[in-house]
């Protein structure tokens, strides 16, 4: 009995292992295609403006599409909807490439890039989806953190690797992109099985407390992009060279890895009071860094905002799949992945019509908003014995 159990561990963590590299694999195309869109078509007609439009077309796309494919992907299966669309969406970013190389135009690219980034956001539910499947109620925590923490490096190190790239060969990030997916359709296990839906579980609600932890991801995504967004308007407002933006992107980079790898370390989910407090310091961070009469109180700012986005983050994602439906993960966990991509466009948009300061407070007050509808929520749990994420049947 004891080899049959260690066998299945050792299956098990192997299992996890191929999922967690598929999955950083299948995060990079998206954390590289700002920087490698721009750098590959800079030479065509209106230079990096093509390279913006192809990122919007492509977030428009995933935004549009996630919840759709996302109850495909519950339908016929997380395992073998990943493979299909990881395979399809290697495919359009070596048509894109090759386009690119033929200098076949900007709408044409433009085009191509918007059906590229089509599946972003169902790939991501999905792949939440399969873990549910592949590891232990007791190392959930453990494992959405480390996952979060991972997300984290490769967001970081996508534009560092576009760039290197790119200054060997400007279309060679592109092309990449497609590799990084058709390896990561590769990779991920055939975990979670198809889960068709009956009329009855097309009655089957989501609890309603769910979306309270979609506006915990608009919040904490409103406050991670009033940085990374923002960072030149920033530079530029405390009289700074644009090129002195790296100081506060790297601040929130390296401190949202310490975050991640705190709560990895910890290996259990965060107590209610404790999200309390972390959703009041990234309420401060968020002030520091939009009010900022100098360069290290932003910097002060921006790491209070990384250090807890992973907790805050992982806390969220265990929450919501208690509220989700076995037949549902995937869609929602789409949905989670939408607003985060909602919260970054708000962002962008408050930063590009309102005066840094006023965007700040607007973020502030979107987090402050989160904080007071989350009281209510530590209330009741502080009334209960205990709680753990619903396995599935």
């Amino acid at each position: 009995m004891s080899t049959v159990t260690e066998a299945t561990g050792t299956a098990s963590r192997l299992a996890f292992r191929r999922w967690l590299t598929g999955n950083q694999l299948a995060a990079l195309p998206p954390a590289m295609a700002p920087l490698a869109f721009s750098l590959a078509t800079v030479t065509m007609a209106g230079g990096s403006r093509v390279g913006a439009a192809m990122v919007m077309a492509m977030t428009g796309c995933q935004v549009v599409f996630a919840v759709p494919l996302g109850r495909l992907g519950d339908r016929i299966g997380a395992g073998r909807f990943l493979r299909w669309i990881l395979v399809l969406r290697a495919v359009v970013i070596a048509v894109l490439a090759v386009a690119i190389v033929l200098r076949t135009g900007p709408v044409v690219v433009i085009v191509i890039a918007a059906f590229g980034g089509l599946a972003n956001g169902a790939i991501s539910g999905a792949l939440r989806s399969q873990l549910s499947d592949l590891v232990p109620t007791s190392r959930m925590a453990r494992a959405v953190a480390l996952a979060a923490t991972a997300n984290e490096l490769v967001f970081v190190a996508g534009p560092v690797l576009a760039a290197v790239l790119a200054a060997a060969v400007p279309v060679l990030g592109v092309a990449v992109m497609a590799a990084a997916s058709l390896f990561s359709a590769a990779l991920v296990p055939l975990a979670g099985a198809p889960r068709p839906r009956s009329k009855a579980h097309d009655r089957t609600p989501i609890e309603r407390i769910f979306l309270l932890w979609m506006a915990f991801a608009v919040a904490a995504s409103l406050a991670v992009a009033l940085v990374e967004v923002g960072a030149v308007t920033l530079t530029l407002r405390l009289g700074l060279a644009p090129a002195y933006a790296v100081v506060f992107t790297v601040a929130l980079c390296v401190s949202s890895v310490t975050g991640g790898a705190l709560i990895t370390w910890h290996g259990r989910p965060i107590r209610p009071w404790l999200v309390l407090a972390m959703i009041g310091a990234t309420f401060a961070g968020v002030v520091a860094v939009g009010l900022a009469p100098a360069v290290w109180v932003a910097v002060v700012g921006a790491v209070l905002i990384g250090l807890c986005l992973a907790p805050l983050a992982t806390y969220y994602s265990l929450r919501a799949e208690e509220a989700l439906p076995v037949h549902r993960r995937a869609e929602g966990f789409s949905w989670l992945r939408t607003m985060t991509g909602l919260g970054v466009a708000i962002a962008s948009l408050l930063i590009s019509v309102l005066p840094f300061a006023v965007a700040g407070v607007v973020v502030a007050v979107a987090v402050t908003t989160v904080f007071v509808t989350f009281i209510p929520f530590v209330r009741r749990r502080s009334l209960e014995p205990g709680s753990s994420i619903r396995p599935a049947p």
